[in-house]
């Protein structure tokens, strides 16, 4: 494991270290996303029944509208939401457009039904300045997010994002490097400031991210139990050719499931009450010994140079007299 992080994502390092049989038990055992209420559940449903043209969806949305004020935030989310969607995603589209039309918008949207705000673009982590030996590896050090939710004064999700087309493979595996590590910080960093602030810290303290590569978008938690856990509550695919509006659907669903999970971390983390002061120096000195260290990522073997006879054969006499020793 990297920096004690168990990673339990359907395809994390850790499960090429377990069992089928051991893999999907862990899985089993941890958090999931709270279901939708019966009413937006049936909402969507109706929404995307039967088979339909873009166009016909387009109709069924605009409709969601034209309903008695105030119009319910769900319906105002869906139809803004959707508009970016008027056919095939273009080959040229570059990063920050692609994360911004259609991602950010079904992320934001879900997220401010529950009043949680969520800012995008080069947006600063100030938990990963708090990292011991942040700057002896420049894989995953990076201490800038695509996107970012705050509650109460404290960052909660983390975004990284990609382009839709044309990414490097390697780019999968940096952000995903990148973003444990920065939501390992920022665990740790909102146990210090939650105590310097006197509030209460519960054990089933979470925090969340999202990671865009191409099509696919990973909804990722972390929280700590005798490691730090990271795993993926679930994910969904954008649409990105015309008419394959299954997709949307998914979307929908999951981005609103996901909102819900972070506004019950928050409002846990509110109702947790306030520490008295002996507590908080106690704890303030314990949340410190947190700032863990990160490891270095592994460097490439040194290349084998080529060495002269005679040195070749000292090399091999020694070789010879600990073989020799060893047999004595």
């Amino acid at each position: 494991m990297i920096d004690n992080i168990a990673d339990l994502c359907h395809d994390g390092e850790l499960q090429d270290y377990m069992d089928d049989a051991g893999f999907l038990a862990a899985l089993d055992a941890l958090p999931t996303m709270p279901n939708l209420p019966q009413d937006q559940q049936d909402m969507l449903d109706r929404l995307f029944e039967g088979k339909m043209t873009l166009e016909g969806l387009s109709t069924r949305i605009d409709d969601l509208m034209k309903v008695s004020n105030p119009v319910p935030a769900i319906n105002r989310y869906i139809f803004t939401a959707f508009q970016p969607y008027t056919g095939t995603i273009s080959q040229d589209i570059n990063e920050r457009q692609y994360f911004r039309d259609y991602v950010v918008e079904l992320l934001r949207g879900a997220l401010s039904i529950h009043d949680i705000p969520y800012m995008w673009g080069e947006i600063y982590v100030p938990a990963v300045s708090y990292r011991k030996t942040n700057d002896t590896d420049a894989t995953g050090c990076g201490n800038f997010a695509d996107g970012i939710s705050e509650v109460d004064g404290h960052q909660i999700f983390l975004s990284e994002s990609s382009k839709l087309h044309r990414t490097a493979a390697s780019k999968d595996q940096d952000d995903k490097l990148k973003l444990k590590r920065m939501l390992r910080d920022l665990f740790n960093f909102t146990i210090l400031e939650m105590t310097k602030n006197k509030d209460r810290v519960k054990p089933s303290l979470t925090v969340f991210g999202s990671r865009t590569f191409k099509d696919t978008t990973e909804l990722i938690a972390m929280d700590y139990h005798g490691m730090y856990r990271t795993y993926c509550l679930g994910s969904f695919k954008i649409m990105a050719v015309a008419n394959d509006v299954k997709n949307l659907k998914e979307c929908f669903e999951m981005c609103l499931r996901f909102a819900m999970a972070v506004k019950e971390q928050a409002t846990e983390r509110s109702e947790m009450g306030k520490l008295r002061d002996v507590e908080v120096l106690k704890l303030t000195k314990a949340a410190r010994k947190l700032l863990t260290h990160t490891s270095c990522t592994p460097p490439k073997p040194p290349t084998q140079t080529s060495c002269s006879p005679s040195k070749q054969r000292v090399q091999k006499r020694a070789q010879q007299r600990v073989q020799h020793k060893a047999q004595q």
